[in-house]
């Protein structure tokens, strides 16, 4: 039997009350990152800048993957450093829930000029992200501050999400695996078993990048005769496996309203 896996399970939490207080107090004074003037704090609450809070993952132009993680005020808290690949990407983010609900995990460093900046340690010592420069050492901890309570939130969305989305699950063998639901909660492709929840994830981000085309469809017959239909990659794996349904026809308009539904799903 599988279990919902959400992205913060099993890690050592910080009392959200304390860092929660904490942001709020971050939040009464201006945040002067050298690199932007805007300060992080734009009025809203220390509850929006935790739910609103979000990582963006890209390819840059030479290869490298990388990802951020973002303050409700649209500020840069963590850069992550370069990946030679989405997995590894995704394995660095998940070290970032893992490790950044912990205060001690952070190292605040100052210059000689007086700006600050902090890096978010591993349990291994391994620096995993790295901020903006502050203009002193006391901006540094109180964004410090806004980022523990905002990772500390983050796995919310993973276990209050309804309607279309991607869902991550571990099976009893300890396996990962991803349930892409539809707009009604219903489940519409399931995804072979990996090792690890980043390879998982790199899976949902597969089936993101594969699914809206129809000829990454393979529509078959099954066992029992009714029809289902495999969403493969361009190297012809399996990515994901629809339900079973009574008719050809059937499969391949549940199959059309997949390509439509994926462009408007967050996996992140």
């Amino acid at each position: 039997m599988a279990r919902r896996l959400l992205i913060g399970d099993g890690i050592m939490k910080s009392s959200f009350a304390t860092v929660a207080l904490l942001a709020a107090l971050a939040l009464a004074s201006t945040l002067t990152a050298c690199t932007d003037g805007d300060p992080i704090d734009d009025g809203t609450t220390s509850e929006e800048i935790t739910a609103r809070a979000r990582f963006d993952l890209w390819k840059e132009d030479g290869g490298a993957y990388v990802f951020q993680f973002i303050s409700a005020g649209h500020e840069t808290l963590l850069d992550s450093q370069d990946y030679s690949s989405r997995t590894a990407a995704l394995g660095g983010l998940v070290s970032v829930i893992s490790n950044g609900a912990v205060a001690t995990r952070y190292t605040v460093t100052v210059g000689a000029d007086g700006k600050a900046r902090f890096e978010l340690h591993a349990s291994n010592g391994q620096i995993v992200a790295t901020s903006q420069t502050y203009t002193s050492r006391a901006d540094a901890d109180k964004a410090v501050a806004i980022t523990v309570a905002s990772i500390t939130a983050y796995p919310r969305h993973w276990e209050t999400g309804t309607g279309a989305r991607f869902e991550i699950r571990q099976d009893t063998g300890g396996k990962y695996f991803f349930n892409l639901h539809a707009a009604n909660g219903a489940t519409v492709l399931r995804s072979e078993r990996y090792d690890s929840l980043a390879a998982a994830l790199n899976g949902a981000f597969s089936a993101a990048d594969n699914g809206t085309n129809t000829a990454r469809y393979n529509v078959l017959t099954g066992a029992s005769g009714g029809f289902y239909f495999n969403l493969t990659a361009t190297n012809g794996q399996v990515v994901a496996t629809s339900e079973t349904y009574s008719s050809k026809a059937t499969a391949l308009r549940a199959r059309d309203a997949i390509v439509a539904l994926l462009p408007n799903v967050t996996i992140l």
